[in-house]
């Protein structure tokens, strides 16, 4: 096949993905979270489609495009809470959500395990 080799393809997405994950756990606001998020599932779609062209059939091309309205609709509901949990005066950093959490319910889980 005429283009660019198999291998580019690779780098190129093992790169996207890195900078995902990086980003990922670097950044502390909710949405930098998000996109770092979409930028590993755009990764991960871009080695489903790599392999589908080499291998010549088209069930990557398939399952990338299911991939995609799953995680648009992913991103949509998280954007929704965000927006939600904005409204309701929080900021968007990982650490104002914390106090989201049920602290009685984490209080019988540790004593339940111990």
């Amino acid at each position: 096949m005429s283009g660019p080799p198999f291998l580019l393809y690779f780098i190129v997405a093992v790169l996207l993905f890195g900078m995902g994950v990086t980003g990922f756990f670097i950044r502390k606001h909710l949405i930098m979270l998000l996109m770092c998020l979409e930028l590993m599932f755009q990764a991960s779609g871009l080695l489903f489609v790599m392999f589908a062209r080499f291998q010549g059939n088209l069930r990557g091309h398939v399952f990338t495009a299911l991939l995609l309205v799953i995680f648009a609709a992913e991103m949509a509901i998280g954007l929704a809470l965000l927006v939600l949990g904005y409204q309701k005066g929080f900021e968007l950093r990982v650490e104002s959500f914390a106090e989201l959490r049920d602290e009685s319910y984490s209080e019988k889980h540790i004593k339940e395990e111990a």
